[in-house]
């Protein structure tokens, strides 16, 4: 299990735990996980672990930092 937390923005302090499962966060309450960002895309991102380790896919032309990079 991963923990992603929320660093800026409405979602300041939100706690998503990943599982084997992928997640999808976005603004659309079709995904697992939603964002009252207005800067987040209706579906932004994937994450799920693979072999133990985080893995991110951007949804379109999404941008997504990881350690504010």
């Amino acid at each position: 299990t991963a923990l992603l937390v929320g660093v800026a923005g409405p979602d300041t302090g939100k706690r998503v735990a990943v599982v084997a499962q992928p997640v999808t966060i976005g603004r659309s309450s079709a995904c697992e996980v939603a964002s009252d960002d207005a800067e987040v895309s209706d579906r932004h991102v994937r994450v799920s672990l693979v072999a133990g380790r985080v893995a991110f896919d951007a949804v379109g032309d999404n941008a997504v930092f990881l350690d504010g990079q």
